[in-house]
């Protein structure tokens, strides 16, 4: 006897099936309906651009990292001139 698939694997098989078929509809449809070449190369364009931006949305720049780790430094020197101990990662947890 075969065991079911628990339900968050079946959701998630099917949201990729469902954007497989999306993507292939996609292509198929730019692949049939586009004959003229200078809307081709306007949506090579713009795919391009997009692939760009979606890059850049993903990727943290170096200055937010940097930023990070100094407001956590800064924290630390607060801490420890103030006397304060820092909470424990359980606390933190627990604070969650």
């Amino acid at each position: 006897m075969e065991e079911a698939l628990p339900l968050n694997l079946l959701n998630r098989l099917l949201k990729q099936t469902a954007k497989e078929r999306r993507k292939s509809l996609t292509v198929r449809d730019i692949l049939t309906e586009v004959d003229n070449m200078d809307l081709l190369d306007k949506l090579q364009k713009a795919y391009s651009k997009l692939k760009k931006e979606i890059a850049k949305e993903e990727t943290i720049n170096k200055e937010e990292i940097l930023t990070g780790i100094d407001a956590g430094l800064k924290e630390m020197l607060k801490r420890k001139r103030g006397g304060r101990k820092a909470k424990s990662l359980g606390e933190l947890i627990d604070e969650l």
